[in-house]
């Protein structure tokens, strides 16, 4: 571990991944690593992001729609 090298790859990680990414298990895991991702690493990432939180906000719409009914 002295080696410089891996100095380089946590750094390089560091500026890759958010500072509060964390493991988690289950069905959720493959979100969480879209978000662990920070913003403007990959563009077709940001835009999956953006249209997956769209979606969700669209359904939360709805439930609370068919609350009121």
């Amino acid at each position: 571990m002295q080696d410089p090298k891996f100095s380089e790859i946590k750094d390089r990680i560091k500026e890759v991944l958010q500072d509060d990414a964390h493991i988690i298990r289950g069905a959720g895991s493959h979100l969480q690593r879209c978000f662990a991702v920070r913003p403007n690493i990959n563009g077709l990432l940001d835009v999956a992001r953006r249209l997956y939180s769209e979606l969700i906000t669209d359904i939360q719409d709805k439930v609370n729609q068919l609350a009121e009914i």
